[in-house]
């Protein structure tokens, strides 16, 4: 055997080993579910539970406010200790791309302050963008989201 010979050989059986069967079906209902554990987190006022779904670089861009990049900026962002949320989601779509997928959202409700008040409500349309991590679950890396209400009805 000559040296290139082997080299494609071992180039092809790295190949080889290094891949692995998607089973989107499977990686669909994962993403699913860490979908309806981050609106029973809100829901619940989980602040650890949220925050573990979330990847360390997040980056997350919420309506009319600036952007948030990292996991610290979002534990400080977020506001589960102030308000009260009710939130319905209602998954779009998602699709899977190997270590990629992307989630279209519609999340409905309310939220309440604490101390009292008129409640919030909002229609929101949210898109996710989740990676594969090592140990195969999954993690939010980027969300952006707009209000399907009128300016004067969201109020």
């Amino acid at each position: 055997m000559n040296r290139l010979t082997v080299v494609v050989l071992l180039a092809l059986a790295g190949l080889f080993a290094c891949h692995h069967e998607v089973d989107v079906e499977a990686d669909v209902e994962a993403i699913k579910s860490l979908l309806n554990t981050r609106i029973k987190a809100f829901n619940d006022s989980d602040h650890e539970s949220f925050m573990s779904l979330i990847a360390d670089d997040a980056v997350w861009m919420p309506h009319e406010h600036p952007t948030i990049i990292g996991k610290d900026a979002l534990r400080a962002w977020n506001n589960f200790d102030e308000v009260i949320y009710n939130v319905n989601l209602t998954i779009e779509s998602i699709e899977v791309h190997s270590d990629w997928a992307f989630a279209r959202e519609v999340w409905l409700g309310s939220v309440t302050p604490r101390e009292g008040g008129e409640p919030y409500k909002f229609n929101n349309t949210n898109f996710d963008v989740l990676n594969r991590k090592a140990d195969g679950s999954w993690v939010i890396t980027h969300s952006i989201w707009n209000s399907d209400l009128p300016p004067a009805e969201a109020e």
